[in-house]
């Protein structure tokens, strides 16, 4: 039920001494505008007991559930639990932009190493490939060393 309220229309006085200004059509709708206003104002009223009793009756489960009695020491309690959730709420978020940072880092690292990896793989394949080279060269010069000693023997 809305909480708004409304007032009937003013009546009209009617003087005993002289005759009525009033009809009684008139007198009747007087009467059923103010029953009907009167109506309004018991729902409102009930409504209203009805919020009060629904707010004794959390505030006492607040108490019990909570151990405090007054109202103040509720909302101390209350704030503090609030301005501890908004103090970890901060952590979280600080704790996810770190994890959000060391997150790239890694990404960032292992990418590092998989390019030093391959630059190494090439690089091996090169060191192998002289190494081969030189190797041949020396072959080929004792070679030609042993075909000169085999040449100048008489």
């Amino acid at each position: 039920m809305p909480d708004t309220f409304f007032l009937p229309p003013p009546l009209h006085p009617t003087s005993h001494h002289t005759t009525p200004h009033h009809t009684e059509q008139e007198i009747k709708s007087d009467l059923t505008t103010i029953q009907s206003t009167l109506e309004h104002w018991e729902k409102e009223i009930i409504h209203h007991d009805d919020k009060i009793t629904s707010y004794k009756t959390n505030f006492d489960r607040l108490k019990s559930v909570s151990a405090l009695s007054s109202i103040d020491d509720i909302v101390a309690v209350f704030i503090k639990n609030e301005e501890e959730t908004f103090s970890l709420f901060n952590f979280i978020q600080t704790v996810n932009q770190e994890t959000d940072l060391l997150t790239e880092q890694h990404a960032r690292l292992l990418k590092e190493i998989q390019n030093y990896e391959e630059s190494q793989i090439s690089e091996e394949g090169g060191r192998v490939a002289t190494l081969e080279r030189e190797r041949k060269k020396v072959y080929d010069s004792k070679e030609e060393v042993s075909g000169r000693n085999e040449a100048s023997e008489p």
